[in-house]
């Protein structure tokens, strides 16, 4: 139920890893949560290719949602990470599904927003300092600062 970034794994010899940090957070709940995104991507053409997987914690409740993440459009301009859009689709263990759609604005820096199954909106970045992303998604979502705490309702427990 958290946010998801995208964080792509190299699964091809011929594509790069670049590591940045992703933050997210839901419309309703006092809490960031925290991962990696790993662009895949293609060092002849520096763009971003195929599918990768994603992973955020939340800070407070330790609530974890793991998925996929595809590549959706080539945006413009030809060649550039700028504008490619992409899909993110997760289950986190408390039984929640993501779905999520992103934008890059380079190779190194995006932002997302989607829902929950459960309705709930998120909005998560990639590749930016945490000040800067908490801003952006809390300007986002309109957040509250006397939102609710989330708690972790880990099925699995």
């Amino acid at each position: 139920m958290h946010k998801s970034m995208l964080i792509l794994l190299v699964s091809m010899a011929v594509t790069g890893c670049a590591s940045h940090p992703a933050i997210g957070i839901f419309e309703d709940y006092n809490e960031v949560f925290y991962g990696t995104a790993a662009p895949q991507l293609n060092i002849d053409t520096s763009l971003f290719v195929a599918e990768g997987v994603f992973s955020m914690r939340g800070e407070t409740s330790g609530i974890q949602c793991h998925g996929r993440t595809s590549l959706t459009s080539i945006g413009p301009p030809p060649g550039k990470c700028a504008g490619q859009k992409g899909k993110v689709s997760a289950e986190c263990d408390d039984g929640r599904l993501l779905n999520a759609e992103w934008s890059s604005e380079s190779c190194a820096v995006g932002f997302g927003h989607g829902q929950d199954s459960n309705g709930l909106a998120f909005a998560f970045t990639f590749g930016m300092s945490k000040n800067k992303a908490v801003q952006k998604i809390e300007r986002y979502l309109g957040l509250s600062k006397h939102s609710a705490n989330l708690l972790n309702t880990n099925r699995n427990r």
